[in-house]
C-alpha cells in the first residue's frame, strides 16, 4: 500500500473506531471520506437462517426511504482451505447452490425465501463454513429478507487465494 493510502486508512480507522471490520472494511473502500451516516446492524447470536431473514424483512421498509443496506460477510469462510496453492479450487459446490437459488427468475419470492431458510443443508456448506461457524453467512440471509426474496444478481465470482467467493446484489 502506498503512503497516501496508508494515511487514509489510518484516518478512517480513527473515524470509524468502534466499528467491526465487517462494517469498517467496505465503508473504507466505498466512502473513503467517511461522510455518510452509518448505523451498523450486527448478526443475531443464533445461526438461524429464518431469524436473519425475518430481521431483514422487518427492516425492508427502510429501503423505500433510500436507506442503503450492505451485507458484509462471506459465502466462503474456511481459512484452512484459503491457504491452498490451487487458486479458487474450494467453495464452488456451496456457492453454486447459493447462486442457483438466489438468481433463479423462475422462483417466486416466497419460494426463494423458503429455500434460503434451508441454506445450512445446501451441498458444500461444511467445506465453506466448517465447524458450524455460519456467522459470516448470516448477512446474506438478512439481505434476502431485506429484498423480500427478490431475484438476486451474482456480481462477483472470484478466486481468492485457494477459495471461490461470490457476492450478490438485490434490487
Amino acid at each position: 500500500m502506498d503512503g497516501q493510502r496508508i494515511a487514509l486508512a489510518q484516518q478512517l480507522r480513527q473515524t470509524h473506531s468502534g466499528f467491526d471490520h465487517g462494517v469498517f472494511a467496505p465503508l473504507m473502500l466505498m466512502f473513503p471520506q467517511a461522510d455518510v451516516p452509518v448505523v451498523p446492524i450486527s448478526v443475531l447470536l443464533s445461526s438461524d437462517p429464518e431469524q436473519h431473514i425475518a430481521m431483514g424483512r422487518a427492516l425492508s421498509q427502510f429501503r423505500k426511504e433510500g436507506v442503503l443496506f450492505i451485507g458484509s460477510g462471506s459465502t466462503m469462510h474456511n481459512f484452512r482451505l484459503a491457504g491452498s496453492r490451487e487458486l479458487g479450487k474450494y467453495g464452488h459446490t456451496f456457492n453454486n447452490a447459493l447462486t442457483a437459488v438466489l438468481t433463479d427468475p423462475a422462483l417466486t419470492s416466497d419460494l426463494r425465501i423458503e429455500r434460503m431458510k434451508e441454506v445450512l443443508s445446501f451441498a458444500g456448506i461444511n467445506e465453506s463454513h466448517p465447524g458450524g461457524d455460519f456467522g459470516h453467512l448470516m448477512p446474506l440471509l438478512t439481505c434476502v429478507g431485506l429484498s423480500q426474496g427478490s431475484v438476486g444478481r451474482e456480481v462477483t465470482n472470484v478466486p481468492l487465494m485457494g477459495v471461490n467467493v461470490r457476492e450478490y446484489m438485490f434490487d
